[in-house]
């Protein structure tokens, strides 16, 4: 199954990757950790065609039959009763045709991201990660923790709860150093090489390890199905094999493992693997969230605020965000204060608005970090106050936006420049040069955020 970003052009763009809240296989429990340096991460585009498969015609036929029967009975009283009758009958026949549609090619724009790091033995790996049902995390240079699986690096990146979320990246080059030099830029290094196993890093599980993991998985241990999933997905320790990932997948997520639903949903939603059903994606996506799949809750949020396998209600959708926001998730407490700055679902709030919007901005949202700094240069629903809206706009400009469709988001970049600048005219140089150490500082405290 392809994962891929689904764009959309308006304000509450759908995504359609799934945090997942469990370990994602049980290969990977209780390896040694890897401090890798990260000297550059690079985000992209690149175009993605499917195509949706055309139906056939159809044409049924109904009848109806109604008639009337009159007659008359004459009886003298002599010899044999007698009866005249006559009737009528009318049957009326409709014919319903459904014309056939053709198949439809579409082409969508995936995000991926590669990454350029340093492993400890002074060997040059370069990343790989496409956003969709997992999510990349525009890595920032430094230092992280990770661990090898094959030929997938999982970098545990920090945030702000002081909890590590688990990033899964493959390996798709991988080079050697000069053993006398340490540390040295992508620009130095040896041209990429083929695509290989992190040699001598970690030994593949034993025959008799799978086949234990799927003999739990045939007796219904829904994490066990969750890892096969994984497995097959992905290629580990196996053959790469789709139908038999899918099989693994519907089986954990009907046995209730959460992240199975909302990958299940995700894929109804872009059509991988099985037909596209927005209805389909809605009811998996509603069985992770009402289990309390933080992501789950999201992801039905922007179901009922775009109208997508639900019936279109704003109430409904904020009252999903509410719950995610809550819970910390970044997209949903931006998505919450649009809908309060617009009064969609909710009553029109603008000081509601700039707290959710903040709340997302603290963790790094860039889009809330604009809409933030556009309350502040405009006092709404927080004072104004141009070196603060000054210091969000900055942030926002250093960050990176999702969830919106790229034209929309080079949009909101070049208002954010404008903005920026002309509130600049208005600060003194020293202003303007305490807020850009203060962002400079904020970025060195939050160096997993993009």
């Amino acid at each position: 199954m392809n994962t891929q970003t689904r764009v959309a052009s308006s304000l509450f763009a759908i995504p359609v990757l799934c945090l997942f809240l469990v370990s994602p296989a049980t290969f990977a429990k209780d390896k040694p950790r890897i401090t890798i340096e990260v000297v550059n991460s690079e985000t992209s585009q690149r175009e993605y065609t499917r195509t949706i498969p055309g139906r056939k015609g159809t044409s049924e036929t109904s009848c109806d039959t109604n008639g009337t029967t009159n007659g008359t009975i004459n009886d003298s009283g002599v010899g044999p009763i007698q009866t005249n009758s006559t009737g009528k009958a009318n049957t009326n026949c409709t014919t319903t045709t459904t014309a056939a549609t053709p198949p439809q090619t579409r082409t969508e724009l995936i995000t991926q991201e590669h990454v350029y790091a340093i492993l400890p033995d002074h060997r040059q790996v370069i990343l790989w990660c496409q956003e969709g049902f997992r999510r990349c995390d525009n890595l920032q240079p430094g230092k992280y923790e990770a661990e090898i699986d094959g030929n997938a690096l999982f970098v545990y990146v920090p945030e702000l709860s002081g909890k590590e979320r688990r990033v899964k990246y493959r390996a798709v080059s991988l080079q050697v150093a000069p053993a006398a030099q340490p540390k040295y830029t992508i620009e130095d290094a040896p041209a990429t090489s083929p695509a290989q196993p992190l040699a001598n890093t970690k030994s593949a599980p034993s025959v008799k390890s799978i086949a234990t993991l799927k003999e739990q998985a045939a007796n219904g241990d829904a994490l066990a199905q969750w890892n096969l999933y994984l497995m097959y997905e992905d290629g580990d320790s196996v053959p790469r094999d789709e139908a038999q990932a899918m099989v693994w997948l519907r089986r954990a997520a009907e046995n209730e493992n959460t992240s199975a639903q909302c990958e299940l949903g995700a894929a109804y939603q872009l059509g991988q693997s099985v037909a596209r059903d927005d209805v389909q994606a809605a009811i998996w996506f509603h069985k992770a969230a009402e289990l309390g799949n933080r992501d789950a809750l999201t992801f039905l949020g922007d179901l009922y605020a775009h109208g997508n396998g639900v019936i279109h209600d704003y109430a409904q959708a904020a009252a999903w965000y509410r719950k995610a926001a809550g819970r910390g998730d970044a997209a949903a407490q931006e998505e919450l204060g649009g809908l309060y700055s617009f009064g969609r679902g909710v009553p029109q709030d603008e000081a509601q608005a700039a707290f959710w919007y903040r709340k997302a901005a603290e963790q790094g949202d860039a889009k809330a970090q604009y809409m933030l700094g556009g309350d502040y240069a405009t006092g709404q629903g927080v004072p104004q106050d141009f070196a603060e809206a000054y210091f969000w706009l900055d942030l926002a400009l250093a960050g990176k936006v999702t969830r919106m469709d790229p034209k929309d988001t080079s949009k909101l970049l070049e208002e954010a420049v404008k903005t920026r600048d002309n509130i600049a005219s208005v600060l003194t140089p020293s202003d303007r040069s305490r807020v850009q150490e203060r962002a400079r500082k904020w970025f060195e405290d939050h160096p997993s955020t993009p």
